[in-house]
């Protein structure tokens, strides 16, 4: 039943060396630490008793780490400053006592819940001034409890694509208890939509909302990069795992001299690949380079070292944006990129429906 607080220490800049904890028994508390950047060493957390409260740690830029919880009671995320996406749950299934999220400034994204099913008590998010999307509740089909039930999203000011509510919102009384009201028969308590922008106002606004292309295997394929002739992608949509594979053929940043002769290709060749989860129409993914090996070798084995960050986001069957952030270089761009041939556009088209 003990807790355990981590507050107010301003050295830390991650977790790491807490990779044996595996459970507390009643709360985790981890707030007002100013330079915390992420949740690296609580890999191994699978189980808390109570709550977990991310207050005030205004240089948190991710919550990954948390990412081995099934359940939990409540979850509060506030006032963390410069944390952009909401992801790093990609287990959880239930909350006992609530979902708040609030008054974190910078969050532009709540994508992080695709396995939660149900919420005991209230949801709760409220004055994210940059939020716009809420698409990571794809699967939650009840909120309720004997006490403060129902939700309210309010104050989020340019939020207007909320469909990551819609399957909650429906009409239809899904497979977990009810009732809720009789237009929300899975929400047992007052919905409150209100002072968002266009979209997230009321619940037919978010019922008509059309919710952006969902990732699936149709966009397997080779892209091109819209701007950088013969360069470009092949991605690997794996839907069972919600995993999607990448690797980027390309180039080395300077043509190596004229005098040097590569036995098997051009020196200059560079693969660099990536293996992460999605939801919805983003990814974000660590990209690695790969090095060291032998042509057709077992030996010496390669070594894969990692390079930075690459975001994904498909507008459509057919085109998309790729942002990349490779600090070892230096460098951060955004490419657009379409498909090479569109052979899989209509298959893409047909999972999306």
């Amino acid at each position: 039943g003990d807790s355990l607080s981590i507050s107010e220490m301003n050295g830390l800049t991650d977790l790491q060396g807490m990779e044996s904890l595996a459970a507390v028994g009643g709360s985790l508390n981890i707030s007002y630490n100013l330079n915390l950047q992420d949740f690296t060493g609580l890999e191994n957390l699978h189980s808390v008793g109570s709550s977990i409260q991310v207050i005030g740690n205004s240089n948190l830029t991710s919550l990954k780490g948390l990412s081995g919880l099934t359940g939990l009671g409540r979850l509060d995320i506030q006032g963390n400053t410069s944390l952009i996406q909401l992801d790093g749950f990609e287990i959880l299934q239930y909350l006992r006592l609530g979902l708040y999220i609030n008054d974190n400034d910078s969050l532009e994204r709540i994508n992080g819940f695709p396995s939660l099913r149900r919420v005991g008590g209230f949801i709760g998010i409220d004055d994210n001034v940059a939020l716009e999307s809420i698409s990571g509740f794809s699967e939650l089909v009840y909120v309720g409890g004997v006490f403060d039930s129902g939700m309210r999203v309010a104050d989020n000011p340019v939020l207007s694509a909320c469909h990551g509510f819609r399957k909650l919102l429906d009409g239809t009384d899904h497979d977990e208890p009810g009732p809720g009201a009789e237009d929300v028969p899975d929400v047992n308590g007052t919905v409150i939509l209100e002072r968002n922008a266009s979209g997230c106002n009321s619940i037919p606004e978010v019922l008509e909302s059309i919710p952006p292309l969902e990732i699936n295997p149709g966009l397997n394929d080779a892209w091109v990069f819209d701007d950088v002739m013969r360069q470009g992608v092949l991605f690997t949509v794996l839907p069972e795992s919600r995993l999607i594979f990448l690797a980027w053929f390309t180039f080395d940043t300077e043509r190596p001299p004229q005098s040097f002769t590569a036995i098997l290709g051009d020196s200059g060749h560079r693969w660099m690949t990536a293996l992460g989860p999605y939801e919805g129409n983003r990814a974000v993914l660590d990209i690695e380079h790969t090095t060291g090996g032998i042509f057709d070798m077992p030996e010496p084995l390669p070594n894969q070292e990692y390079e930075g960050t690459i975001e994904l986001i498909f507008e459509d069957c057919t085109s998309g944006t790729m942002i990349y952030d490779f600090p070892s270089i230096g460098r951060t761009r955004t490419i657009s990129i379409s498909r090479a041939v569109n052979e899989n556009e209509g298959a893409c088209e047909a999972w999306s429906g």
